[in-house]
């Protein structure tokens, strides 16, 4: 499982629907295996609706698009899930 670490203020606990999730790997369009891949390090290996993730996971997996894809590629997704 990937390192996950929470910076000022915890969020250890802090659980996010896996609608969010899913609405992630939507966004991804054709990079979605790729974020499948950064979920699977968070230990989440099928995300699905109703049940509840770490949003430790969802952060760790936002900060590696943004550090592998750039900026664009979030505001992509971003507009993509509204």
């Amino acid at each position: 499982m990937a390192q996950l670490v929470a910076k000022k203020g915890s969020i250890k606990g802090v659980e996010v629907r896996g609608e969010v999730l899913l609405g992630l790997l939507e966004g991804m369009g054709v990079f979605k295996k790729r974020a499948i891949e950064i979920l699977n390090k968070t230990g989440i290996d099928n995300p699905e609706e109703g049940k509840w993730y770490p949003l430790e996971a969802l952060l760790y997996t936002f900060e590696n698009i943004l550090q592998n894809r750039g900026e664009f590629t979030l505001k992509k997704i971003g507009a993509s899930v509204i």
